[in-house]
C-alpha cells in the first residue's frame, strides 16, 4: 500500500482513490478518500487533512451532480472516460474513472482551451494516449499491491461452445492467500477441480451468465475453512474472460452486526425512554459551515411532552424552524460546539412557546446532535415554591415577636430522646439568649442550656414526640443567666423534627400579681363598704320611722288644732320619710346582693315567675294585663336573687304601660350558643346558655340610654310621672352579674300600636340538657 501511494504522489496527473460509504442496506451515502497524490492536492486546493477528515461531497458539493454515474462505476464496475468542467481552476479536464473494489481511481488530465498555446500543450490525442500509459501502469501496480483478491479467469468451452468451466488465468497475492492454493495449482487447474462445490452452489451457472449476457454480478459468501465473510463480485473482460474480485467483508459484516445491534438497542432506548428525545443532522453550507439541524427522528416520550404533533415537527422541519427563538437566545451556538467538538451540553431551559421549563441535554451523533430532554415545568414551580415558603419562612423567624427554634430529634440507642439541635431561629431567640446564629444554629440545646434537662420543657419534648400532640404549658425557667416566666407551646412536624415557641411574660406576671394583690385589697375595701353600707342602711331605718310615726300622731291628735299650712308640712315631711325608708330598704337590698353567699341550687324559673306573677296579681287585675310565660329553662342560681331580678323586670313592664291601652307582657327564653352571646360576656366557657327576653308594649326610651338605665339612682323620669328609686335596674344587672350572666335592653319611644316598647333579656348559662325546655304548661 505504501508503494501504491508513492507512485500515485508521482504520477504528473492528478489521481484520487475513493471508498465507497453504504448504508446496513448497501446503498451509497458518499465517498471517502483513501490515497491522492501530490498533484491532486494542488489541483483541487485542499490539505490533506481535508481530504481525509471530508467526504467526497462535503468538500467537493459539485460533484453531487456525477452520483449516479459514479455509483454506477462503483456498484457495477464499469469504466468511464469523460470531459468535465471545474470550476475551482476555471478549466476543463478529461476524466478517467476506474473501478476497483468498493470504490474507483479518478485522474485528472487537463484539455487544452484556444487560449492556450499549442506548443506548451500535448494534442488531446496524445494526452489520452498518456492517460492510458499510466493508467496501466496504475492498474498494473494496483492488481498486485490491491488489498483485494483479484483473479482474471477464462472461460473452458466444449465442442458445442458451451461453457463447461472456467480457469484463472491471473491471480494477485491476496486471491492466493484467500483460496488457500499455490499460484501453480491456480494456474494449471479449473476451478471446478480447486472448488469442488463450484457446479452445485450455482457460481458456474452465474459465472456463465456473465459471459453471455454481459451483466456483472455481485454474491456474499462465508469461506468455510477460515470462517470468514467474502464479498464476490465478476465483470466480464471480453466474450471469454472475467474478472473476479474476493473483497474480505468479515469486519464489515461485524460492523453491519454490530450497528444493527446498536440501531436496535437505541431504537428501545428511543422507545422506552421516560424522557423526549430528539435527532438532528447537521445542515451545512457550500462553505462546511452549520447553518442549521434537520429534524430527523423523535420518540413517543418527546411527542407527549411537546404540544406539536409529529407532521407539525416534520413540517417545520429543523431547529430553527421549530424553535426560532433559540439564535437570539444563543443556544444555538451550543449546539454548534457540541456538534463541531463533541462537548455535550445540558442546561434547564424555559421555552417561551410553549410556557414549559425543560432539563436539556444536547450530545453528538454522527454529523448531527440527539436532544434529550424532560419536562421540568412541576418540579420548577415547586422549587419556586418552597423557596418562596423559604423566603417567608425567613421574614417571619426574622419580624415576629417571640421565639420560636425548629429543633432535629437526636436519639439514644434506645430511640429515647438525648438532645435536640437547632435547625432555624428567629431573631428573639437570639436576642434572649446573646447568642449569635452561628453560635446557635447547628448546635445542641444541652451545650448551651444544660438546666432544661430537669424541668418542664424536657416532658414536653417527651410527650409530644410520644403523643404527636402539641404540648402548652407556663414555666419560669432559671438557669445559664436567665430568669424568666414563659409561656411555651411545642409540636412536632415529624419524627425528627420539634417546633417549640415561646413568649417571655415576666412584665405581664408581675402586672397579674399586682392586679391580683389589688383585687384582694378592693374585695377587702367592698367587704368593709358593704358592711359600713348595711349597718348605715340598717341605722337608718330607725329614725325614719320615728319620722312616720310621730308625723301620724300629730296629724291623728293634733290635725284640727294645726293651721292647714302646718298639716300640708307634716304630710310632705311623711312622704319623704317614706321615699327615704323606701330608698334604704332598696339600698339595704343591693348591698345584700354582694354579701349574700348562699350556695347555688338548682332552681326552675317558671316557678320563680309564677312566685312574682303570684305577688303581682292585684296590678295585674286593676291594668287587666296579659302576661305570656313560655320555654322556661332550669338553672343553679340563688332564688332570692333571681325572684328580685324578675319581679324588678315585670313591675317596669307594669309601670310603664301607655295609658288606656293594656298591658302585654311575654316571657320568653331561647337557647343560644357561646358565639351568639354578646361581645361583653367575656367568660364563655359554658357551652348552654339561655336568653330569657321580657318584652311588653309600653312606653320605651330612648335607646342611647340603654347602658345608663343599669346604673345606681339613675330615673329617666321624674317621680311626679313615676315613682321609684332608680335602683331597680342596677339589681337586676348586679344579680344576672352575680350568676354569670348579662342583661341587655332595647326599646323605642312611644311604639305605635301593635309595636314592641321594651325588651329587656338576661343571659344566663343554665344545667346541660335543659336548655330551652317549656317548663309551665
Amino acid at each position: 500500500m505504501a508503494l501504491l501511494q508513492d507512485m500515485l504522489r508521482q504520477l504528473p496527473s492528478a489521481v484520487l482513490a475513493l471508498q465507497a460509504i453504504r448504508d446496513p442496506e448497501g446503498t451509497i451515502l458518499d465517498y471517502q478518500t483513501t490515497y491522492y497524490n501530490d498533484a491532486a492536492l494542488t489541483l483541487l486546493g485542499y490539505t490533506p487533512e481535508q481530504l481525509k477528515r471530508q467526504l467526497l461531497f462535503q468538500h467537493s458539493p459539485h460533484l453531487r451532480e456525477l452520483t449516479d454515474r459514479l455509483s454506477q462505476v462503483a456498484n457495477q464496475q464499469e469504466t468511464l472516460d469523460f470531459p468535465y468542467f471545474l470550476p475551482a481552476q476555471n478549466q476543463w479536464f478529461e476524466l478517467g474513472i476506474r473501478p476497483v473494489s468498493n470504490g474507483f481511481f479518478i485522474s485528472f488530465q487537463p484539455i487544452r482551451t484556444p487560449s492556450q498555446p499549442v506548443q506548451q500543450v500535448p494534442t488531446h490525442r496524445q494526452a489520452i494516449l498518456e492517460t492510458d500509459r499510466q493508467q496501466q501502469l496504475l492498474l498494473h501496480t494496483a492488481f498486485t499491491a490491491s488489498p483485494v483478491g483479484i483473479t482474471v479467469e477464462q472461460a473452458i468451452r466444449d465442442a458445442m461452445g458451451n461453457i463447461t468451466d472456467f480457469q484463472a488465468i491471473l491471480i494477485n497475492p491476496v486471491a492466493l492467500a484467500m483460496g488457500g492454493h499455490t499460484e501453480q495449482e491456480v494456474l494449471t487447474q479449473t476451478i471446478s477441480q480447486l472448488n469442488p462445490l463450484f457446479e452445485s452452489s450455482g457460481l458456474l451457472a452465474a459465472y456463465r451468465a456473465v459471459i453471455n449476457t454481459g451483466q456483472p454480478f455481485q454474491i456474499d459468501f462465508q469461506q468455510p475453512h477460515t470462517n470468514r465473510y467474502l464479498e464476490l463480485t465478476v465483470s466480464p473482460v471480453d466474450a471469454d474472460t472475467l474478472i473476479a474480485v474476493f473483497t474480505d467483508i468479515t469486519q464489515r459484516r461485524k460492523a453491519q452486526l454490530d450497528l444493527k445491534q446498536q440501531n436496535d438497542l437505541f431504537k428501545g432506548v428511543m422507545e422506552t425512554s421516560l424522557n423526549g428525545i430528539t435527532i438532528y443532522e447537521a445542515v451545512r453550507d457550500e462553505q462546511g459551515q452549520i447553518v442549521d439541524f434537520q429534524y430527523i427522528a423523535i420518540n413517543e416520550a418527546g411527542l407527549a411532552q411537546s404540544p406539536l404533533t409529529r407532521a407539525e415537527i416534520e413540517a417545520k422541519g429543523t431547529i430553527l424552524g421549530l424553535h426560532p427563538q433559540t439564535k437570539e437566545a444563543g443556544l444555538f451556538k451550543e449546539y454548534i460546539a457540541v456538534c463541531e467538538t463533541g462537548d455535550p451540553f445540558r442546561k434547564v431551559l424555559f421555552y417561551p412557546i410553549f410556557n414549559r421549563w425543560y432539563d436539556v441535554a444536547v450530545s453528538k451523533h454522527a454529523d448531527g446532535i440527539i436532544v434529550t430532554y424532560n419536562d421540568v415545568t412541576a418540579s420548577k414551580q415547586a422549587s419556586a415554591y418552597i423557596e418562596k415558603q423559604a423566603f417567608l419562612f425567613d421574614g417571619v423567624l426574622l419580624n415576629m415577636k417571640g421565639g420560636l427554634s425548629v429543633l432535629e430529634v437526636l436519639r439514644d440507642d434506645a430511640g429515647e430522646l438525648a438532645d435536640l439541635r437547632y435547625v432555624r431561629v428567629s431573631h428573639d431567640v437570639l436576642k434572649d439568649t446573646g447568642l449569635t446564629e452561628s453560635q446557635l444554629v447547628g448546635s445542641t440545646m444541652l451545650t448551651h442550656f444544660p438546666s432544661v434537662k430537669q424541668t418542664h420543657y424536657w416532658t414536653a419534648y417527651r410527650e409530644t414526640l410520644r403523643t404527636g400532640q402539641p404540648q402548652r404549658f407556663e414555666i419560669h425557667y432559671q438557669g445559664e443567666g436567665i430568669d424568666n416566666h414563659l409561656e411555651n407551646c411545642v409540636s412536632c412536624i415529624s419524627d425528627t423534627l420539634i417546633i417549640s415557641s415561646y413568649t417571655i411574660v415576666s412584665e405581664q406576671k408581675k402586672a397579674l400579681q399586682q392586679v391580683e394583690k389589688l383585687v384582694v385589697e378592693l374585695r377587702e375595701s367592698n367587704q368593709s363598704l358593704e358592711q359600713f353600707a348595711y349597718i348605715a342602711s340598717h341605722d337608718l331605718q330607725e329614725p325614719t320611722r320615728k319620722v312616720q310615726m310621730f308625723g301620724k300622731v300629730m296629724l291623728d291628735q293634733y290635725a284640727t288644732a294645726l293651721p292647714p299650712e302646718a298639716r300640708d308640712i307634716i304630710q310632705r315631711m311623711m312622704s319623704g320619710a317614706d321615699r327615704m325608708q323606701s330608698l334604704i330598704r332598696e339600698l339595704l337590698g343591693f348591698s345584700r346582693l354582694s354579701s349574700d353567699q348562699e350556695p347555688f341550687k338548682l332552681i326552675h324559673l317558671n316557678q320563680i315567675i309564677s312566685d312574682v306573677l303570684g305577688d303581682l296579681e292585684l296590678v295585674i287585675q286593676e291594668k287587666q294585663a296579659q302576661i305570656s310565660v313560655s320555654g322556661l329553662p332550669a338553672l343553679s342560681g340563688n332564688a332570692t336573687q333571681l325572684r328580685q331580678l324578675f319581679q324588678n323586670l315585670l313591675t317596669n313592664a307594669l309601670k310603664f304601660s301607655r295609658k288606656g291601652i293594656p298591658p302585654i307582657i311575654s316571657v320568653t327564653a331561647l337557647s343560644v350558643r357561646p358565639s351568639q352571646l354578646p361581645a361583653s360576656l367575656t367568660h364563655k366557657q359554658t357551652t348552654s346558655w339561655a336568653a330569657v327576653a321580657i318584652q311588653d308594649n309600653g312606653i320605651g326610651f330612648d335607646q342611647k340610654h340603654s347602658e345608663r338605665i343599669f346604673h345606681l339612682f339613675q330615673r329617666l323620669h321624674s317621680r311626679n310621672q313615676y315613682s321609684g328609686t332608680g335602683l331597680g335596674l342596677a339589681i337586676c344587672k348586679k344579680v344576672a352579674e352575680n350568676h354569670g350572666g348579662l342583661i341587655t335592653a332595647m326599646s323605642q319611644i312611644n311604639p305605635e300600636a301593635g309595636e314592641w316598647g321594651s325588651c329587656f333579656t338576661v343571659f344566663l348559662p343554665v344545667l346541660a340538657g335543659e336548655t330551652g325546655k317549656p317548663l309551665l304548661p
